[in-house]
């Protein structure tokens, strides 16, 4: 089978939405594509991208990197906002949007570099699309049915055998009861006298099996002594693993956003070891001072301190590493950092205390004040007053209106810090405000991705 008639299988079922600025290749691509999936759409910009997939909501999106009146990280982050298992496959030449999106886990399903043929295409197609589901009407099953072979038995066989278990069935019957009546006694009677028997014996059993006291101490005396084996250190699995070549993955969060790309261990010494990292992993272990390693082929999570960049060759200096144990956030749920429009007011105590928050997202704040005499306890339920400012829902509109919403918050644990102290919690934002905190959100993801990019081109 030929590999447009394997990608026919799997995209029978499938509508799939092309987003291209350059007509010429959505011409070209165009003209198959609609032969093959079920529905195909197409829009030659961002901004008419988006508004197309909350129409038809696609299966597959296909887009280019490069698109005008919105932009293309942008775009994936609104659409997998709204559907999270929709399949997203990008072309691009390889620009800021690409080695960026190399670091960024937003959930694409593949990457293609242009030029791009559509054979390629094709091939990276039916990788990532699921098969098509395969539904047997009730007819057919039924005809299937229908048509397997029974072999019917005689009656005369059939009776004589019906006759014979019943029989046998009825003679045992009549046995088990005789014999139960009888042997009842007998049996109680027997299991008696064997455990008086059972009773004598076991003080003779107990003076068998227990072991003169010499030879006790001899077998103590001859027992051979253990082996202290010292658990190697991390700082010399490091140096193991870099001999060795292991794969690595660096970890780190820019301001809320996940940032992991492939990496290289070098140059190790007695108490430090430097890793080889892309750009964007360097821009964001310099803004959290330290990196988590993962060693892919052990599955071992590594904490490691920064204490030299070399942003020339792409470096870092690593010391005091430690092994940790790691849990992926959920991409679901993001945890930004507020700007610094963002205001949180909570009513403790018949007062409204200001306070900063450090981190956010629709269901979690962390928020932070120098004031240390509050009596604040996790389990506590107050009330919460945000502020912030949010982008006009016109493009051309470029101005920011500052707004409030209402929200419940639950104390999870409060920590003193050396300025003041800090307190996280589960919050449930009102109805009424739902709308607004996450445009807000949204805007902090998009305005972190933009400033990681600006940064990057530096």
């Amino acid at each position: 089978m030929g590999s447009l008639e394997k990608l026919k299988n799997v995209a029978a079922d499938k509508t799939i939405l092309y987003i291209e600025s350059d007509k010429v290749l959505q011409k070209n691509f165009g003209i198959y594509l609609q032969k093959i999936f079920k529905k195909f759409y197409q829009a030659y910009d961002g901004e008419e991208g988006f508004e197309l997939f909350l129409k038809i909501k696609p299966n597959i999106v296909l887009m280019d990197l490069k698109l005008d009146k919105k932009d293309a990280i942008e775009l994936i982050a609104d659409i997998k906002d709204i559907d999270e298992e929709v399949i997203i496959l990008t072309l691009s030449a390889s620009d800021e949007n690409y080695n960026l999106l190399q670091s960024l886990d937003m959930g694409l399903a593949g990457m293609l570099l242009k030029p791009v043929t559509f054979s390629q295409l094709v091939e990276k197609l039916i990788r990532i699309l699921p098969p098509v589901k395969k539904v047997i009407s009730q007819k057919v099953e039924k005809q299937k049915i229908a048509a397997t072979p029974i072999v019917p038995k005689s009656k005369e066989v059939a009776k004589k055998q019906i006759e014979k278990k019943v029989e046998t069935k009825t003679t045992v019957d009549l046995k088990n009861s005789k014999n139960s009546k009888v042997q009842e006694p007998i049996k109680q009677k027997t299991i008696e006298k064997t455990q008086i028997v059972e009773k004598e014996k076991q003080p003779l059993k107990e003076k068998l099996t227990v072991a003169p006291k010499e030879a006790v101490k001899k077998e103590i005396k001859t027992e051979p002594k253990l082996e202290i084996k010292v658990p190697k250190t991390c700082m010399e699995d490091v140096k193991e693993y870099a001999k060795n070549e292991e794969s690595i993955l660096l970890i780190n969060t820019y301001k809320g956003i996940t940032i992991h790309n492939q990496g290289e261990l070098l140059n190790c010494e007695e108490n430090s070891f430097e890793v080889k990292a892309s750009t964007a992993q360097i821009v964001a272990a310099k803004y959290e001072k330290h990196v988590i390693l993962k060693v892919e082929m052990k599955n071992k999570y590594i904490f490691a301190n920064i204490i030299n960049i070399d942003l020339k060759n792409n470096k870092l200096r690593l010391v005091k590493p430690y092994y940790i144990s790691y849990q992926q956030r959920d991409k679901s749920v993001l945890r930004l950092t507020a700007d610094s429009s963002f205001k949180a007011t909570m009513f403790f105590n018949n007062t409204h205390i200001d306070f900063k928050a450090k981190q956010l997202s629709s269901q979690y704040v962390l928020l932070t004040t120098d004031t240390l005499e509050l009596n604040i306890k996790p389990n506590m339920q107050l009330d919460l007053t945000f502020g912030f400012d949010i982008s006009s829902p016109s493009v051309l509109i470029k101005e920011k209106k500052f707004t409030k919403t209402f929200a419940k918050g639950t104390v999870i644990r409060v920590d003193k810090t050396s300025s003041g102290i800090q307190i996280a919690m589960a919050i449930e934002v009102q109805k009424s405000g739902q709308s607004n905190f996450s445009k807000y959100l949204k805007q902090r993801e998009n305005e972190t991705i933009e400033e990681l990019k600006q940064i990057m081109k530096r």
